[in-house]
């Protein structure tokens, strides 16, 4: 295996590792613990105790492979361990009382083993071992005075302990010296300045080794990435009840992704608290807290209508019904954006709700969100494992009641279509909320209030709007957008012509095709269409007015863009391609590329020392 390949084989295997130690620090000592990944060693663990810091040290070992990267197990044997290994240890846990763990890829040797087991007894319970590392470790530390060709340095890394030395630490340290001057006589001045330093080594490593061998634990067959990366999704599925494809594709890689990028940052150390920071921001059933889409240079704003829905309130929940098209998003947006104007000490969050999402993942999302501007009490709930839908809203609605500031909640049917089960769970949510501090508005295109009964919306000061088009003013003042002093006599027949009369005055979706038309018969021809076919036609016609090249482009980029799953992916590519196996490899490698480029692209932000914005928060399963 190439050494590049190696190398990265070697990091995956060191993060996953981490990964799963972490768990086991964090749930050992809670709050007060905090991790360094890439610090002093592969993993450095504080934890305070009584205002006394505690620190461990990890050094992780992949298994040993072949090039082609198949397992090769190689136990360790104690001069691999003297030699890769207790050297740094020693120079971490000389005069202090911090740890040393080696988790290992592969098994120890039986020796190796018992003089750990020892520990501090090595001495006297593994003499000859002991007393063998004792020796390689003085003749490390005195052929550094040797010149490194020189015939007594080549004598120095061929001679070995004497094979039989007693328990007792006196007699077993005197043989030691006796060899030592023996070597002397053979390899004159030089000879006698290493077994000068020699013995006094071996007297120095006399007095600390014991204490430190007490204090390294050796994790020994630790098994492959496949067997730690099962252990710790194991974990992540029983702590967080999800599904274990979830857990697969999208906490276990980002959790890891995390641990690369905070390698990468000198110094740098987290806690709990930001694990679970991170974790929640790829949390795959929480709908991201984001900004609203921005508002066009054409959009025309309808202060009234966004007042009344943002003003100070006593309703819990409001819901905006319109069709497709009706500039339902647009209002959302609005509405975020004179809320914060009006208000600008309460909280105003959006979120897109799709077919998939739910409203505990809304509410979860809102939650996070809170956290992260210092309102923990929500978050909390939200993460407990093992609570039904019905409890988790009931309790997330509590802890919403008690937030020390007001919150609007606007929640977008972006995709039209309302989440089975949405309006029982909303109805569900507002009857466990004790006061209002939290308002829901909810954009869509049908009553998603329903649920509750005549008397409860009266209760809980629940009432509905209908998403109103425009006015025939503002449908000329969007015209002025585009067009220099519009005729109105010519505006005014096309409106009518189209609303027929209706209060409900003209959809923004159409208002704005029109707008963008290039000229009034242009105009006049969409409107002579049947309803169904105008806004269709417009933009088709707007689509044909780009460059070809830009048309190919923007073709290509609608098609990246539909959703689509990965079965519907799989049948196509076979009929294309027509050998399965290529078929799945392509499939595979565009997912990897996928989640590659999302952790790069969080793996830059967070190089720049910035939090992801609002608006960069996304659930990341490439799948």
């Amino acid at each position: 295996m190439s050494g590049g390949i190696s190398a990265i084989r070697g990091f995956d295997y060191q993060a996953t590792v981490i990964l799963d130690l972490m768990l086991d620090h964090f749930d050992q000592h809670g709050t007060g613990a905090s991790v360094r990944p890439e610090g002093e060693d592969d993993l450095d663990l504080r934890w305070d105790v009584s205002g006394v810091e505690h620190r461990r040290f990890i050094q992780v070992k992949k298994p040993t492979e072949d090039v082609q990267a198949q397992a090769k197990p190689s136990p360790w044997t104690l001069p691999n361990i003297v030699e890769r290994l207790l050297p740094d240890a020693l120079g971490r846990l000389v005069g202090n009382s911090f740890e040393q763990v080696w988790v290992l890829g592969d098994d120890i040797e039986d020796r190796v083993a018992k003089l750990f087991d020892a520990g501090a007894l090595a001495p006297v319970k593994e003499a000859q071992a002991y007393w063998s590392v004792v020796h390689r470790l003085a003749c490390t530390h005195g052929q550094t005075l040797l010149a490194a060709k020189s015939s007594t340095s080549s004598a120095v890394s061929r001679w070995r302990a004497p094979n039989t030395l007693p328990s007792d630490p006196l007699l077993a340290g005197a043989e030691l010296v006796f060899a030592a001057n023996s070597f002397v006589q053979r390899h004159g001045t030089e000879g006698q300045d290493f077994a000068r330093h020699y013995k006094h080594e071996v007297r120095r490593l006399h007095g600390v080794l014991p204490g430190i061998l007490s204090r390294i634990r050796v994790c020994a067959a630790n098994g492959s990435e496949i067997d730690v990366a099962d252990r710790v999704m194991q974990r992540l599925e029983q702590r967080y009840q999800l599904l274990r494809q979830v857990i697969e594709f999208t906490l276990f890689r980002n959790l890891r992704g995390f641990i690369n990028d905070i390698s990468k940052q000198p110094g740098r150390t987290f806690d709990q608290e930001e694990l679970e920071t991170e974790l929640r921001s790829v949390w795959p059933l929480m709908v991201p807290i984001k900004s609203p889409p921005p508002l066009e240079a054409d959009h025309v704003r309808r202060p009234f209508l966004a007042d009344k829905l943002s003003e100070e309130w006593e309703a819990s929940a409001i819901e905006v019904v319109g069709i497709s098209g009706s500039g339902k998003t647009r209002l959302a947006a609005e509405v975020i954006e004179r809320h914060s104007v009006l208000h600008p000490n309460q909280l105003a969050l959006y979120a897109e709700v799709r077919h998939d999402n739910s409203l505990r993942d809304c509410v979860a999302g809102a939650a996070f969100h809170l956290r992260r501007r210092g309102i923990a009490g929500p978050f909390a709930v939200a993460i407990q494992p093992e609570q039904s839908a019905e409890t988790a809203l009931i309790n997330l609605a509590k802890s919403f009641a008690i937030i020390p500031t007001k919150c609007l909640l606007v929640l977008d049917f972006v995709e039209g279509r309302e989440p089975d089960g949405f309006a029982r769970d909303l109805a569900t949510f507002i009857r466990g909320m004790a006061r209002n501090t939290l308002r829901v508005v909810v954009f869509g295109q049908q009553r998603s209030l329903r649920e509750l009964t005549g008397l409860e919306q009266a209760q809980f000061g629940v009432r509905g709007i209908d998403a109103p088009g425009l006015t025939f003013e503002q449908f000329v003042t969007m015209v002025a957008h585009r067009h220099n002093d519009p005729n109105r006599v010519q505006l005014s027949a096309l409106y009518e012509q189209i609303t027929a009369g209706r209060e409900a005055g003209l959809y923004v979706s159409l208002a704005q095709a029109l707008a963008r038309a290039q000229t009034f018969d242009e105009m006049a021809a969409i409107a002579a269409l049947p309803a169904e076919e105008r806004l269709g036609s417009a933009e088709r016609s707007r689509f044909s007015r780009i460059s070809t090249a830009g048309r190919a482009a923007a073709e290509k980029l609608t098609c990246f863009a539909m959703p689509f799953r990965r079965v519907e992916a799989e049948d196509k590519w076979h009929d294309m391609i027509g050998e399965p196996t290529i078929a799945d490899a392509i499939l595979d490698r565009i997912v990897h590329n996928a989640h590659r480029i999302t952790l790069e692209g969080d793996s830059m932000r967070k190089r720049k020392n910035r939090p992801l914005t609002d608006a960069e928060i996304s659930d990341t399963n490439p799948t």
